[in-house]
């Protein structure tokens, strides 16, 4: 009798526990970017289980999507957008894509093929994008979705612009399937491993047992394919993304700028006076900062982000002293920072911010072209660029991040001050 008030006991108390889990979970909310027809399947089989699992699902319909009428009862909500284009133009459009796949390309070329199938993208793709203009312009279809506050956008990757949607949204996105051909953004976005020899390409026909010939003839799908991708299909996306999240400058600009720098640092100045390098060095300068403060305005100037960087519960940030803006962030998200290398023109932020110990007439100035062993006239030589660095840092680099840390913080800043301040009181009781 002792024994089976025990074993109860155990059970009962077994079953609180597993009990007060429950009501627990959250249910989220799934905003859906769906591709048509057999994508649609598939889809539409994931989403019913979310929906099982009490989980909201939203899902933008275009008004030329042919697998389901949004009108009809549904365990789905449904957000329609206009699209200037009907079904039958939709229908059209595939029934041409599938007579040419399944009976006009076995007996095509090779280049007859690549020839067609990128003439029926080209179309493809411009109805696509006049779908996402329908939604990424649309301010007051945004508000909304932005109001709904969705956790995640489930994307079919076969219909671009699910990623820009969550990108505006600012919520993760995942995408339904991996596909596309020669695994082209798998590789190239993904980093998925695909060495030509061993991993034959998506709709490439061939297996993963290959002989010579199919190896060569898989390296030259995969090599055509990422022309076929950055020439016709990426470059005209990336501007379309650029437009709608417009960026001050772009990757061409940055690079131009640094090769620019990389020209005159390595043929230009062994040529030029003291005074005229300098000159050329501040114009340089001047470029490469104003575009180092166009990215710091899209972190601190980001609440939305900030809030995520803050939630994260970051110990630390590591930064490159040669980009501003890293101790500023870490001043925000009051956190201490650490350096990955020391360097300043003559010492600069090292000697003014850091207390370096770093008398002229010993230690040489970084990219001051000296050693250790100095002349006296190199130790004046040393003593004027150390004199010279501190003007120029004082009254035409600091001046104004300090008054731009100012703007951002909301109180008056200087530089130097709270790299100390960050680095000393907050480092001060953590081990990392």
């Amino acid at each position: 009798m002792l024994n089976l008030q025990c074993t109860c006991r155990i059970l009962l108390s077994l079953l609180l526990v597993l009990g007060s889990g429950l009501g627990s979970g959250s249910c989220g909310k799934v905003l859906v970017w769906p591709a048509d027809n057999s994508h649609w399947l598939n889809v539409k089989s994931i989403l019913e289980e979310l929906a099982d699992r009490g989980h909201e699902v939203t899902v933008l319909l275009s008004l030329s999507f042919l697998g389901i009428d949004p009108t009809r009862p549904s365990r789905f909500n449904f957000e329609v957008i206009p699209v200037p284009f009907t079904k039958e133009d939709m229908a059209s459009l595939l029934e041409d894509f599938l007579h040419m796949w399944l009976y006009e390309l076995p007996n095509f070329s090779y280049w007859e093929t690549t020839s067609r199938m990128c003439n029926l993208f080209s179309r493809l793709l411009s109805m696509n994008k006049v779908g996402c203009d329908s939604v990424v312009w649309n301010e007051e279809l945004m508000k909304m979705l932005r109001e709904a506050a969705f956790d995640i956008l489930l994307a079919d990757p076969v219909v671009l612009g699910g990623e820009l949607v969550a990108e505006k949204l600012g919520i993760p996105f995942v995408y339904t399937l991996r596909a596309s051909a020669g695994n082209t953004m798998e590789r190239l976005c993904g980093g998925l491993p695909a060495p030509p020899s061993y991993v034959p390409a998506s709709l490439g026909s061939l297996t993963d047992r290959m002989s010579f010939m199919e190896r060569m003839k898989n390296m030259f799908f995969y090599a055509l394919q990422d022309v076929v991708f950055h020439q016709v299909f990426w470059r005209e996306w990336n501007q379309y993304y650029s437009d709608v999240l417009p960026v001050p400058f772009t990757k061409e600009t940055m690079a131009a700028m640094l090769e620019d720098f990389l020209h005159l640092w390595m043929y230009e100045l062994p040529h030029l006076s003291y005074w005229e390098g300098l000159v050329k060095m501040m114009k340089s300068m001047e470029v490469f900062l104003t575009m180092s403060k166009q990215i710091c305005d899209g972190v601190v100037l980001n609440p939305r982000l900030i809030a995520k960087l803050q939630q994260a519960g970051f110990d630390v940030l590591i930064s490159d002293p040669l980009s501003p803006g890293g101790e500023l962030i870490a001043e925000v998200l009051e956190i201490p920072f650490v350096y990955t290398i020391r360097f300043s023109e003559g010492n600069t932020a090292e000697r003014l911010c850091g207390e370096l110990p770093a008398p002229p007439s010993y230690v040489p100035a970084s990219t001051g072209g000296l050693t250790d062993r100095m002349s006296f006239m190199e130790r004046l030589q040393n003593l004027l660029f150390y004199a010279l660095q501190d003007v120029v840092f004082h009254q035409f680099l600091w001046k104004e991040w300090n008054q731009y840390y100012s703007d951002v913080l909301g109180k008056a800043a200087l530089v130097c001050r709270d790299f100390v301040y960050t680095v000393t009181s907050k480092v001060e009781g953590r081990t990392f």
